[in-house]
């Protein structure tokens, strides 16, 4: 038996897809958050509800190294762990990635506030809003 037998060649591209959707989800939600909640500010929406509260810790200064660590550990685990293990890992991460992402966008797109959701904003006719009916 020589060297080459005892190597295992194992696939890197699923972890490396994993990984990326892992880093995208974080940066999106880390770079939407923000800007969303400054959106609900500009519109009077303050204090916010709870579900948008809950959105206010996500922040890209933070996301994007979760997100790298998470794709390092990913990568790195395919030379330390099992065939299927490996699988099982990257396949939960790439479910759970496009979870978070789901539920981020439930929460930020359909949140109810004041009775009215907040795709549509609450303008009136002092916010320039023309006549309301």
């Amino acid at each position: 038996m020589n060297a080459t037998d005892k190597l295992e060649k194992k696939p890197i591209v699923l972890p490396c897809i994993a990984g990326c959707i892992c880093i995208l989800s974080l940066l999106l939600m880390g770079t939407a958050a923000p800007a969303f909640l400054e959106m609900y500010r500009d519109f009077g929406i303050d204090p916010l509800p709870v579900p948008l509260r809950v959105i206010a810790i996500f922040h890209w200064m933070w996301t994007v190294p979760v997100g790298l660590l998470v794709a390092l550990v990913l990568i790195w685990g395919t030379r330390h762990w099992s065939r299927a293990t490996n699988l099982r890992i990257d396949v939960t991460a790439i479910v759970l990635a496009i979870t978070m992402v789901v539920a981020f966008a439930y929460t930020i797109l359909f949140t109810r506030v004041g009775g009215m959701r907040t795709i549509i904003p609450n303008i009136t006719a002092e916010q320039g809003g023309g006549s309301v009916r």
